[in-house]
């Protein structure tokens, strides 16, 4: 849960609609995880969560810009009701490169915590 070790929720082709499961496989448990991740950014007193949301790279660039934002709206919008008095914001998005055999994975949002100084 830090820079280096992002919480990864992955996406069904062409959808920005959040599933326990991927069809491809690549995302499973996905509503648990989001859970923990919550529960252990309660833990560590995270002031704010930035969701990164990322396409792969077939289809035509606006397409990819649009569904890559659309990704990380809905899981800043999950963890929002999560993660009450936390600021939560969407960072980077856009399509990842890749070649087909990498495409499952690149169809995702990464989920980072920033927690108050010790």
């Amino acid at each position: 849960m830090n820079a280096g070790n992002p919480l990864s929720i992955y996406f069904n082709f062409d959808s920005p609609l959040l599933v326990d499961q991927t069809a491809e496989g690549v995302g499973t448990a996905q509503s648990a995880r989001l859970q923990q991740f919550a529960q252990q950014a309660r833990g560590v007193n995270a002031t704010a969560v930035v969701v990164n949301g990322y396409a792969s790279p077939e289809g035509q660039e606006s397409h990819n810009a649009t569904l890559a934002r659309n990704r990380a709206n809905a899981v800043r919008d999950r963890l929002a009701g999560l993660l009450p008095g936390v600021a939560l914001t969407v960072g980077t998005t856009g399509a990842l490169p890749g070649g087909p055999t990498s495409y499952p994975s690149l169809r995702r949002a990464d989920v980072f915590i920033t927690a108050p100084a010790l």
